[in-house]
């Protein structure tokens, strides 16, 4: 993660989906009023997850960032797949960019002895 803009895309694309679960929860343009029960299931579905996604970017830790965008994929894909087009479809952009993001991270080089022997 040593790259600033790997690591600006993948806070950007959080940041994103934080946005437009706020859209979709508070001003959804496109229906009516959001019941209690969905705002919930957007809070630990998209909230939890995108706010621990920028936290586990800003500490490095490799595993938790996969297990956030594991833990965002399915609820993302269903809203942004549910109706094309529409402003949900930004949702796979979102995760497409994690994607991406999460394959161009650099992994720690391993430190073997490297002393050499003689």
């Amino acid at each position: 993660m040593d790259n600033p803009r790997v690591t600006y895309f993948g806070i950007g694309s959080f940041v994103l989906i934080i946005l437009l679960t706020l859209v979709f929860m508070f001003l959804n343009p496109y229906g009516g009023k959001v019941t209690v029960p969905t705002k919930w299931i957007c809070v630990t579905m998209l909230l939890l997850p995108a706010l621990s996604g920028i936290l586990f970017w800003l500490s490095k830790r490799r595993v938790l960032l996969i297990i956030s965008i594991l833990w965002i994929f399915p609820y993302s894909l269903y809203l942004g797949l549910a109706s094309i087009p529409s402003l949900w479809n930004l949702y796979v952009l979102t995760f497409m960019i994690n994607l991406l993001v999460l394959v161009r991270i650099r992994r720690k080089p391993s430190v073997v002895n490297t002393k050499k022997r003689t």
